[in-house]
């Protein structure tokens, strides 16, 4: 796909560059995904959790290649348009669930900050009156003044 706009070593270059991407960035991410999972589940070791994880990435990246695969050929074209179908009802449902999930996120801020919580304490602007508002900066001027 890549030769259709760039030289052949430059294609070269870029499928490099994606598997060297990939090399690097897979085992950071299979890692950091133990160390956030082993937070909630301590007396399972991080390699179980890698080796997990691993299994569905694989699973999932070959899961993909298996459908693109068939709908490149005739009798899979309409696989491809229904996946497309699925792929464009998912996206809207999941922008829609994160623009509740935020919008929600800031209601639900703004009523604790205005003592909505379990015991009642009002937030609001408590700490603008001891030590103030911008005390850190107000800090960094005098110091500027004195020097």
């Amino acid at each position: 796909m890549a030769e259709r706009f760039r030289r052949s070593r430059a294609v070269i270059r870029y499928g490099w560059n994606y598997w060297y991407n990939w090399t690097i960035i897979l085992p950071a991410e299979l890692s950091a995904a133990a160390v956030l999972i082993n937070y909630w589940n301590k007396t399972i070791n991080d390699a179980a959790w890698i080796s997990i994880c691993l299994v569905i990435v694989v699973l999932s990246t070959c899961s993909v290649r298996y459908v693109l695969n068939v709908s490149s050929a005739e009798v899979g074209a309409l696989t491809m348009i229904h996946m497309q179908g699925v792929y464009g009802e998912a996206e809207f449902i999941f922008a829609s669930i994160k623009v509740i999930t935020i919008t929600g996120l800031i209601i639900l801020g703004i009523v604790l900050d205005l003592g909505g919580g379990p015991n009642h304490d009002r937030i609001g602007f408590r700490y603008w009156k001891n030590p103030g508002p911008f005390v850190h900066t107000m800090a960094l001027v005098e110091a500027r003044a004195n020097s």
